[in-house]
């Protein structure tokens, strides 16, 4: 019986922990989508992945594949897999004008509650910045989530 309440207690305390890190980053983009159009053309979005199944290498990969042909072709970008230098980028950077994602993201840090972020950024000399000027970072947690945001500020 004492084994059964403790499972139960365990599973508890997981299942909160994901509703807290959802709320937080729901209710982030909430607050950026009230600004006027935070992430441009773009958009944030919050979905699910496989945590056991995530492999950085081959989320790092995915970003590359989707800035390196069609629309995106002449136009160079930089990719990156750390997290602090992408927290620093999004903190620092003039096209994340949201402090809600800012607060939340070094929040989930503080925390320890980020397992990945990956990015692929316009390298700001290539191309024309009327179709190169984007920005795209997914966050993941480490109970499941991904922010992935896009700041577009193409025409």
């Amino acid at each position: 019986m004492k084994m059964i309440f403790a499972v139960a207690i365990l599973f508890g305390m997981s299942a909160m922990a994901t509703s807290s890190n959802e709320k937080q980053l729901k209710e982030a983009l909430k607050i950026a989508d009230e600004q006027d159009y935070p992430f441009g053309n773009g958009q944030g979005d919050i979905y699910k992945y496989n945590v056991k199944k995530f492999k950085l290498k081959s989320a790092l990969n995915q970003v590359k594949s989707d800035y390196s042909s069609g629309k995106h072709s002449d136009c160079e970008f930089e990719f990156d897999a750390d997290i602090q230098s992408n927290l620093k980028s999004l903190n620092s950077n003039d096209f994340n004008e949201s402090p809600a994602i800012k607060d939340a993201l070094n929040d989930l840090n503080k925390r320890k509650q980020i397992k990945a972020i990956v990015s692929a950024n316009w390298d700001y000399s290539s191309g024309d910045s009327e179709y190169c000027s984007i920005w795209n970072y997914k966050v993941y947690t480490v109970d499941g989530l991904v922010l992935d945001m896009v700041f577009d500020h193409t025409d």
